[in-house]
């Protein structure tokens, strides 16, 4: 055994038809795939970020849609009981009244 047959050889990248490619050489459109790779990435994050705002918005929308909604049924349930409220009232000044005109008629009876 002389210890060549172990050896691996690079003959194929040596052959004027198969060398390896690097991220400078130019393709067929007339970009390097450094460029080609650079724009695949740039194009990717654009679509992410487009994504993501518009996401973002939709959630937004969907918060405000709800708290536009909490606050009218705070408003209505604020009615009520403003309503309820100034009911009692009336009704506790004219308990009060008939107290009053009966312990005034007491009273100045005697």
């Amino acid at each position: 055994m002389d210890g060549t047959e172990n050896k691996i050889t690079f003959q194929p990248f040596l052959d004027s038809k198969c060398k390896p490619m690097s991220l400078k050489d130019q393709t067929f459109i007339g970009l390097t795939f450094g460029q080609i790779l650079l724009a695949i990435g740039l194009l990717g994050g654009l679509i992410t970020a487009y994504t993501d705002i518009n996401v973002k918005i939709a959630s937004i929308t969907v918060r405000t849609e709800k708290l536009e909604q909490f606050r009218t049924e705070e408003r209505q349930l604020i009615e009520v009981n403003r309503t309820e409220n100034m009911n009692a009232h009336a009704k506790m000044n004219d308990k009060l009244d008939l107290l009053l005109i009966r312990n005034g008629n007491e009273k100045y009876s005697n």
